[in-house]
Parts: structure tokens; sequence; C-alpha cells
């Protein structure tokens, strides 16, 4: 996921979360972890790991989905960009610019370099095209989806969209969005696949509007033959820690330490035992019963492997 400048000054996350191009990407949950305490040290409530792990989630297979489209329609990106320059004129640039400033890669963030110079680089970094200033354009549709993600409330501020007033940010999405919904639709031709590239990303969010696990499940059953095994895997396995944080709170993530616990009483009928006695066997003298909890026979048998 892409956030905004103004968030990384805020809770002054550590370089290393961070990707070249600017992306925080959790290679598991203990990173979410981590990134989530730096949060909680400025927020009255804590920030739930899990929730954070499943948006990086959802970002990046948004970018898997359209790297699949990009692919299928290979000019389109770039009829995008001719029509966002005809209609913005130098409008156009400097939406770029103040887009690149205010959710910057790591030069820019670190000052190394310009908004206006990096993305006037020339590199292969996407299938969409072979403009850096490419990337930008992908990104405002991602952000501008985050921000009317009802899911992502909470979170909102990573990615505030607001830092861009002052530019023709509206503008731009807006010509963007009604370009992309006159276009072929993804998967034309498969049945239940005839979604716009501006379908496409509203599709989750309508599906599950208030739920992170929701939306990743819709993905997932919608469209997880296109994301690969590997990222199918990790998209199973957030939804995992999802519900998990689900059944120990009953209502979704929360702080476990704050959490009321209630004690479970077994009594009443349901529950009634009744004497049963065996047969005594002429083995049973000899019996010897050891209970051992689990961890301390882990713990032991480390000791013992060990040496």
């Amino acid at each position: 996921m892409l956030i905004t400048r103004a968030s990384r000054l805020k809770y002054n996350f550590s370089v290393d979360f961070f990707r070249p191009d600017g992306h925080v990407i959790f290679s598991d949950l203990a990173a979410a972890r981590a990134f989530a305490t730096q949060m909680s040290a400025l927020r009255p409530e804590p920030v739930s790991a899990t929730d954070l792990y499943a948006l990086s989630l959802l970002d990046e297979a948004y970018h898997i989905l359209f790297k699949h489209f990009y692919s299928r329609y290979t000019g389109v990106m770039g009829r995008a960009m001719g029509l966002l320059q005809s209609s913005l004129g130098s409008k156009y640039d400097l939406t770029l610019s103040k887009f690149t400033e205010e959710f910057p890669p790591l030069s820019v963030f670190r000052g190394e370099t310009t908004a206006g110079v990096y993305l006037s680089t020339k590199a292969p970094v996407s299938v969409i095209s072979d403009a850096v200033c490419a990337q930008p354009i992908e990104e405002m549709l991602l952000v501008n989806n985050s921000n009317n993600n009802p899911a992502l409330n909470r979170y909102k501020d990573l990615f505030d969209e607001s830092v861009m007033k002052g530019s023709a940010y509206k503008e731009f999405l807006q010509s963007l969005l009604t370009f992309y919904s006159r276009q072929p639709g993804f998967g034309s031709g498969e049945a239940g696949l005839g979604e716009t590239l501006t379908e496409l990303l509203q599709a989750p969010i309508k599906a599950s509007p208030d739920s992170l696990e929701g939306q990743l499940r819709f993905i997932i059953e919608k469209w997880g033959y296109l994301l690969g095994e590997t990222f199918s895997i990790h998209v199973l396995r957030g939804l995992d820690y999802l519900r998990e944080d689900i059944i120990r709170t009953g209502h979704g993530p929360i702080d476990s330490q704050k959490a009321e616990t209630h004690v479970p009483t077994f009594g009443g009928h349901e529950y009634a035992e009744y004497e049963r006695y065996s047969m005594d066997k002429e083995w049973m003298p000899r019996l010897v019963l050891l209970a051992k909890n689990t961890y301390v026979w882990l713990a032991q048998l480390s000791k013992k492997i060990s040496t």
C-alpha cells in the first residue's frame, strides 16, 4: 500500500517498512504488528495488526488484477495518459508531481531527488508503460478507492487524499474513471467476468462495504485464479488471521489486553455426569499416567535435542 508523506512523518515509521517505490508490503503478520505498534503509540485505541495485514493484501491484489488487465489491453494506459494530457494541459504534470510529493517513493521522501526528476525517469518498471509517470496514475485510482472504502475508515489518515487539495486531482480522477468505464470489460467473453476496470475497483466494496474479510473473500473467490497460488495462500492466511480476531473478541479485532474475559460455567442438566465404574483389570495397578503441558514438553524436548 502507498501512504502519505504526512502519515510517515506523524508515526515516524522505520524506512525498513518501505520498498524503493514507497510501497508498504508486510512479509508476515509480525511486520504488520510492528507497524501497528508505532501507530498505536499515537492513537487513543490500539491499531489492529490483522487489519493492516489485510489492507496490504487488498492493495496488492488490486495491483495483480491491474497487471492482468493491462497485459490484455496493452495500449489502454497510453490512451488514458494521452486523454489526460490533452484535457488537463499543464495541470496534468502538476497533478502527477503533487501526488508524487505527497505519496513519495523513498528517493523523493529523503530529498535525494525531486518529484519532477523522478517522473521524467525512463525505466521498464511496469507492464502498463515504460514511463515512471504511469505508476502514480494507477496509484491514484487505488488511493481514491481506499478513501471510498468504508471498511478502511479507521486507517484513512494513512492514505488521506485531502493532501491533494490545490491540485486538479479530482478532475484528473473523474476523467480517468470515465475513460475506463468506456473501455472493454475485464474478462469479456468469460462468464461473470465482464467488469470494466472502474467496476472491478468497486466490486469488492459493494459486495462487503464494512468488512475487510468480506472484501478479501470476494476477491479470492471471484479472481483467485488470476492471483496465483503463492499470493492466494497469503490471502487465505490473512483471512484466517481476521477470523481468529473475530472469534477471540466476538465482534472484530480489538486489543486483547483490554478485552473483557468471561469465565465459562458448565452447570445444568446438559453437563450432568454420572458414575460409570469399569471392572478392575489385572494391568491397572501397574499403570502410570503422566500429564504434561505441551509447552513444558516442547521446552524439555528442545533442551534434550540441543544437548
